[in-house]
């Protein structure tokens, strides 16, 4: 339920950024061309959760996307795992490396708990 929130609240949450960038004058649209209030992956984002409302993709082609979701999101958690230096991780401090334990401690009790009172 997480994932599928914070996936929803992509698109509005890039366009308000990009309008407030927009609204500062930082979007360097004097000398260049304004890049687009949405990227194109949000575009592409929308309009394939479009199609799929209106089951227009093969159930074989939805399971196979969801299969290959998974996999490259295997390999881009492996890949930040591997470039953790546990040393240069040491050198920011005790203090950010017991935030984020802490973090990661709330996040599972709070999940826990939502399991638990879901059954």
């Amino acid at each position: 339920m997480v994932k599928l929130i914070r996936v929803a609240m992509l698109a509005p949450v890039v366009l308000v950024f990009s309008l407030a960038i927009r609204a500062r004058g930082l979007d360097g649209g004097e000398g260049g061309g304004r890049p687009p209030l949405l990227p194109g992956f949000v575009v592409g984002f929308l309009v394939l959760a479009a199609v799929n409302l209106f089951g227009l993709i093969p159930g074989l082609v939805a399971h196979a996307a969801e299969e290959l979701s998974r996999w490259a999101l295997l390999t881009a958690i492996a890949a930040v795992g591997i470039k953790t230096s546990l040393v240069r991780m040491m050198e920011v401090g005790g203090s950010a490396v017991a935030l984020i334990v802490a973090e990661t401690v709330f996040l599972a009790a709070t999940i826990l708990f939502g399991l638990h009172l879901l059954g």
